[in-house]
């Protein structure tokens, strides 16, 4: 039975000793190998102790029959550019406990109990090329910052001229991954990008409210070219060939999205008809209070 208690600093030895066991197997061939082997278990216990005791990170161990086999140090991102997200700093686990689910759930928990203090952005750094690492990630919403970058600006194109009016590059980096989590079955991972999108779109008055109108027809038509959450729940349950319905699933779910984009734009063109039943060409005027200087700084969204 698993069970999650928080860290302390005495248990810093322990903990350093969990990373540094887990750092000489999961580092294997991405790391140089004289160096792990040189690796001493205490290696982490004066950050860890400074972390913990400072209460500038937080940690959680998750025990497995009452043995402590894993540990994740988390918290405030330290970076400059992540104050207000949520850094993973570090997560391991003992060996011989990996692949059974362990991990997932000591992550599952840290991100839990950090929206309940009000996270909604979580990020971590991870070594380049370690494909186990990044698959698990993954898997759990997380995509690389490179990856998030060309998938906000894909979907900035694909949201058209109502872009234009939203230049504020985190709104479009939260519903890239929000979409993206969708459209990859991870619903779970989905919402806190989705909420946070929707606060900023609201905020952006009608151009806001128009793109948040099409990510919630996106979100509910439930496009999934690779439905995860139902294969692992097929494969749990015993099925044989869990991803032979991918097919139809794709097909049902891409003509709900078809249909709710083509409804949500007729019913934009007859309110904008309503809104201006005899055609009338509508002027802009500058407002005499908004200087060029302002005008600048909006564009700029900071």
């Amino acid at each position: 039975m698993l069970t999650f208690r928080d860290a302390t600093a005495d248990q810093a030895g322990l903990i350093s000793h969990i990373y540094a066991t887990s750092w000489r197997k999961t580092y294997r061939g991405h790391i140089a190998q004289h160096y792990l082997d040189r690796l001493p278990d205490e290696y982490w216990v004066p950050s860890i102790r400074s972390w913990l005791s400072s209460g500038q990170l937080y940690g959680l161990m998750v025990y497995d029959d009452d043995k402590p086999v894993g540990c994740c140090i988390y918290g405030r991102g330290r970076d400059e550019d992540y104050g207000d997200w949520c850094e993973i700093v570090s997560l391991y686990l003992l060996p011989d406990t990996m692949r059974q689910g362990i991990g997932g759930k000591l992550l599952e928990e840290v991100i839990r109990l950090m929206q309940l203090d009000g996270y909604e952005k979580f990020y971590l750094w991870a070594i380049d090329g370690n494909e186990i690492a990044d698959g698990f990630y993954r898997k759990h919403g997380f995509l690389r910052t490179g990856d998030v970058a060309k998938l906000g600006l894909l979907i900035r194109k694909l949201f058209g001229k109502h872009s234009r009016a939203l230049p504020d590059a985190d709104c479009w980096e939260a519903v890239g991954m929000n979409l993206a989590a969708n459209v990859l079955g991870l619903g779970n991972a989905a919402t806190p990008p989705g909420v946070s999108a929707a606060k900023q779109l609201a905020v952006h008055g009608e151009p806001g409210l128009r793109v948040l109108a099409l990510l919630l027809v996106l979100n509910n038509s439930g496009l999934q070219v690779l439905p995860t959450t139902v294969l692992t729940l097929r494969q749990a349950a015993g099925a044989q060939h869990p991803a032979d319905i991918w097919g139809a699933m794709l097909i049902s779910s891409a003509a709900a999205t078809a249909a709710g984009v083509i409804l949500l734009g007729v019913y934009d063109k007859i309110r904008q008809k309503g809104a201006n039943p005899h055609g009338e060409s509508r002027r802009r005027h500058p407002h005499p209070d908004r200087s060029a200087d302002a005008s600048a700084r909006q564009m700029r969204g900071r």
